[in-house]
């Protein structure tokens, strides 16, 4: 008898454990086929220099740099950051698909799978219930708000380290009661979090949330505090190490003079409520939303009562059911980090993929109260009002049904727009005239087709529409350099570096530029020369002293500045090509055919080149044949 009943648990638990692989087998296949056209799309807006224009990434002997540079992040020098993780991930797929973005894309929904599954297996410990589980997956999988983290590159940087922060979690919870050697891989996957993207910095509280959920009363306060220690010891070491390898990297501009502290928590709260909003009712999304960059009284007096609202209804929540009060508390500690940087959701005002992180634990929530509705609707159990009726049941699969319908036509309808920059700011503006951001963006895009009287009109626009955001008066610097007006280039480029120095220093280099062609050569010689020290290791500023010095028949001190650059940038091409012209005039002919030989090495392939590439071979050719007995 008791054998007979052993096998029949036995055969009934192998049954449900069949059922519920298929079922989240069935999501998985779901999800690639609605993200599936993600692969014909192409780079667009931060994609360019973080990843198809980053020389960081073209071999994998840059692995170390991959590893322990700021520089590794992006093609600008000017915007350093430390995400090893992100960046190696990147170098892979150079590595194995080449500079076509399709490969690039695949693993960011391959990564985006691996959430919804992690998401599944942790819901399935919080509930015990494979209903309320596949819903929550579903919810991540599938929604609207999440399809920015599959088909925009430079976003996987939230995918990657979500799916971090979530196994860190699994993993933690699976040694749970275990020896402490058992923890080791939840710390393993935490730092791999943190060297995803910063905002893992909340990890020890999400921690705090997912084991207060998950035990609740039956563990005290101090043991799971006294276990959050490591966690938090782990980010302290996380950013002492990040802050010292940052150390030189320029400041944040002064983007808005009336950036005030109560201006920033305004935001912050705005940021919180409207992502909270938007994954409930995920309505004209876009990759900008068109905020004003600053916040009245009315709306500021609207988002204090909403903010309170939302803190008593959490608190509330709590009196229903602890784990989903835990699961709104995960939601607010995940979207706190992004309220700490205003000054970057002002200018990319509201990108779908800061939510990823936070919205896992209304998945949860959500996840919990469809997983009980499609478990009694199938199953015909008790529901509130009773048994579930025929026509309940129906009623319910009409709604699921045209949800998920309707959240697959919205996710590929994103897809489409992210086929490359031109879908993407026009359907931004269609949606949001009043986009400084889209028309700023726009106007890049004639500028760089040449068209530079429409593109001065776009910045024009761009800078009227929010006429404190310093970035939209560089690129009318930029163009009015372009078009010759050096004039009035220098001026505009002098104003921002008296604005912000440490932020806008990199300019000195276009400003001297301008000072060449006004022919102010000596104040052209300070700016590059100021360029050089804030820059310790970028070759573009000596690069430009070394062509000032050659221009004036100063060769030695040209052939010196040559040199530095090449010792800041061995691959600066153009450094070895004009050090081997000089060398050569010079009758140095070793250290030229050198310097020839590394220009071919480095320079990049395609017809800009050819005609130099073909005069640096005749050179080679030409000084081994003087230099034979």
């Amino acid at each position: 008898m008791g054998l007979s009943f052993f096998l029949g648990d036995w055969v009934f638990w192998g049954s449900m454990m069949r059922v519920r692989s298929f079922l989240l087998a069935l999501l998985v296949l779901a999800t690639v086929l609605t993200f599936r056209g993600v692969i014909a799309n192409g780079f667009v807006v931060d994609d360019y220099h973080t990843v198809q224009t980053n020389r960081a990434l073209r071999s994998l002997t840059m692995w170390r740099q991959w590893l322990t540079s700021p520089d590794a992040a992006s093609r600008f020098r000017g915007a350093k950051n430390y995400r090893p993780v992100l960046i190696t991930s990147y170098g892979l797929d150079h590595a194995l698909w080449g500079d076509e973005p399709s490969g690039f894309h695949a693993t960011n929904l391959a990564v985006h799978l691996a959430v919804v599954i992690l998401t599944f297996l942790l819901a399935r410990r919080l509930w015990s219930d494979d209903a309320t589980a596949i819903c929550a997956a579903g919810l991540v999988a599938l929604h609207p708000l999440n399809a920015e983290a599959v088909n925009y590159l430079s976003a996987r940087s939230s995918s990657l380290m979500t799916a971090g922060v979530l196994a860190a979690v699994w993993a933690d919870d699976a040694a749970r009661g275990r020896r402490w050697v058992r923890r080791l891989p939840a710390f393993g996957f935490g730092l791999a979090a943190l060297g995803s993207k910063e905002v893992a910095v909340v990890l020890p509280a999400l921690m705090i949330a997912w084991e207060r959920a998950r035990v609740g009363d039956t563990v005290r306060w101090r043991t799971t505090v006294l276990r959050s220690i490591p966690w938090w010891g782990l980010v302290g070491a996380f950013l002492a190490a990040r802050t010292w390898l940052l150390r030189d990297a320029p400041s944040q501009p002064v983007l808005w003079p009336d950036m005030t502290l109560p201006q920033n928590l305004l935001f912050a709260a705005k940021i919180g409520l409207v992502s909270f909003g938007h994954w409930w009712w995920p309505s004209r999304l876009a990759l900008d939303h068109a905020w004003p960059t600053t916040i009245g009284t009315w709306e500021a007096a609207g988002l204090l009562v909403g903010t309170v609202a939302v803190g008593v209804a959490t608190w509330g929540v709590f009196k229903t059911d602890r784990r989903i009060g835990w699961c709104a508390v995960w939601f607010w500690l995940g979207i706190l980090p992004v309220g700490a940087l205003p000054f970057v959701t002002r200018v990319t005002l509201y990108q779908e993929n800061r939510v990823y992180l936070a919205a896992i634990g209304l998945a949860w929530l959500a996840g919990r109260f469809l997983g009980v509705a499609v478990r009694d609707g199938a199953l015909g159990r008790t529901g509130v009002g009773g048994r579930f009726a025929v026509w309940e049941r129906a009623a319910l699969a009409v709604v699921l049904s045209v949800a998920v319908v309707a959240a697959v036509r919205v996710d590929r309808a994103r897809t489409a727009v992210f086929t490359d920059d031109t879908r993407l700011w026009n359907d931004v503006l269609e949606k949001y005239p009043r986009s400084a951001l889209g028309r700023n963006a726009r106007a890049v895009q004639l500028l760089n087709a040449g068209r530079l009287d429409e593109a001065r009109r776009g910045f024009e626009e761009a800078r009227d529409l929010d006429p404190h955001f310093a970035l939209y008066r560089l690129e009318l610097a930029r163009t009015d350099a372009l078009q010759g007006n050096w004039e009035r280039a220098a001026a505009e480029f002098d104003a921002l570096i008296n604005a912000d120095p440490g932020y806008f220093g990199s300019l000195r280099v276009e400003l001297g530029e301008a000072d060449e062609h006004l022919g102010r050569m000596n104040d052209a010689f300070e700016q590059y020369q100021a360029a050089a020290r804030l820059q310790p290791t970028d070759p573009d500023p000596v690069f430009r002293l070394a062509v000032l010095h050659a221009t004036f028949g100063h060769w030695a001190d040209a052939a010196e500045a040559f040199r530095r650059a090449i010792d800041r940038n061995a691959e600066h091409y153009a450094s070895h090509l004009n050090l081997a012209l000089l060398e050569d005039r010079l009758k140095h002919g070793a250290s030229a055919i050198e310097h020839y030989r590394a220009f071919l090495k480095t320079a990049p392939q395609g017809p800009t080149y050819e005609t130099s590439r073909i005069q640096a071979q005749a050179a080679i050719d030409r000084l081994t044949d003087e230099r034979r007995p």
